[in-house]
């Protein structure tokens, strides 16, 4: 059978080292301490969808169905910059979180930050938050910055409390994988 390679993340051996010995140092710790956790990110948002693939139902011969059409651009449709957190003081040691101007913010803000590991996307929960903030934004026709920005706004505050808090408590069991998977990449 011949499928498609499901994308992630590259990790390096250092990182998969890394990886490794965060999961073992952290799988014992509480839902409670989770729950203290600011998982935070950052992502794109594009005026005409994500970069990858989108799929689509349709019915045989109506490929060309505009409800079926993904539109594209060359370049310069737009998009935004989003920076979210939830529930806790964590940050991913990617260079835009460890710049100088966050790293003073912190300082005053967060009591307690955790530092997990680069290229660990399946630690990081708000991942999982982006993808479903995705979705429903790519039910609205999008017309400009201004409106996908109001929509991201909308949708962002539509996200019910249950959805974060399965999100923190999946966190064990993601270390767990990792544990299995020898520091490599989860399903998460």
């Amino acid at each position: 059978m011949v499928d498609i390679a499901v994308e992630k993340p590259f990790i390096s051996l250092q990182n998969q080292k890394e990886r490794l010995e965060f999961a073992k140092t952290h799988k014992m710790k509480t839902d409670n301490f989770w729950k203290k956790v600011i998982f935070s990110d950052e992502s794109k948002f594009k005026i005409f969808g994500s970069d990858g693939h989108r799929t689509v139902w349709r019915k045989p011969n109506t490929a060309l169905d505009p409800k079926n059409l993904h539109p594209t651009v060359k370049h310069g449709s737009g998009s935004v910059m989003v920076w979210g957190h939830m529930a806790s003081n964590g940050q991913d040691n990617y260079p835009k979180h460890t710049a100088r101007n966050v790293k003073m913010w912190r300082l005053f803000h967060c009591k307690q930050q955790l530092h997990t590991q680069p290229q660990s996307p399946d630690i990081n929960v708000i991942e999982n938050l982006w993808a479903t903030l995705e979705i429903a934004v790519q039910k609205h026709q999008i017309r400009n910055k201004a409106h996908l920005k109001q929509v991201l706004q909308e949708e962002w505050d539509k996200i019910f409390p249950d959805t974060i808090r399965k999100l923190v408590e999946s966190v064990p069991r993601r270390l767990e994988d990792i544990i299995k998977a020898k520091g490599h990449a989860t399903k998460y």
